[in-house]
């Protein structure tokens, strides 16, 4: 059986709010799933790449704006091999799931061979980047948490913030 998160990340990645603002939102978060499992909160060394899992469907090319889908189920899917070359290559010498924000994430993108930074990439599902996560697993709550609920969250936290619904 495969589980759901809700991952909230500012749209700043590099923004961490302070431990108490933290601790509020969590209540928070529990308070809007109440049959949430786990409400934890991660302050990363490094901005992490925060993804959707199995509701990654496409990339869009933030250059030319074209839609790269994802075709799981072929092994011989170019854009497959494409993004998991791009997340390796995003990942090297930072350790697992961080990125090194520098020259070395700078992606040739296959629809317009055009050169676009790791952070700057689109995604049909949205994902994000960042150093803070607040996340809670299997929330029991309609995709996506209502606009007035995010903003309740982001008045707390001091930060626009991103939803990010993942399933693993």
């Amino acid at each position: 059986m495969s589980d759901t998160y809700l991952k909230i990340v500012p749209k700043n990645f590099d923004f961490i709010p302070e431990q108490a603002k933290q601790r509020l939102a969590m209540e928070m978060l529990e308070k809007l799933a109440p049959d949430g499992e786990g409400v934890q909160v991660e302050v990363h060394e490094r901005v992490q790449f925060i993804d959707q899992g199995e509701y990654l469907e496409a990339i869009i090319c933030p250059l030319c704006g074209s839609r790269l889908n994802i075709d799981y189920f072929s092994e011989n899917d170019p854009i497959r091999a494409w993004w998991d070359e791009a997340i390796i290559k995003a990942d090297e010498n930072a350790g697992k799931g961080t990125f090194k924000l520098d020259d070395q994430c700078n992606l040739a993108m296959p629809c317009c061979q055009g050169r676009a930074q790791f952070t700057s990439l689109r995604f049909h599902s949205p994902a994000g980047f960042a150093r803070f996560e607040l996340s809670i697993l299997n929330p029991g709550i309609a995709d996506p948490l209502p606009e007035e609920n995010m903003r309740k969250l982001e008045a707390t936290l001091g930060c626009e913030l991103v939803q990010v619904w993942a399933r693993y």
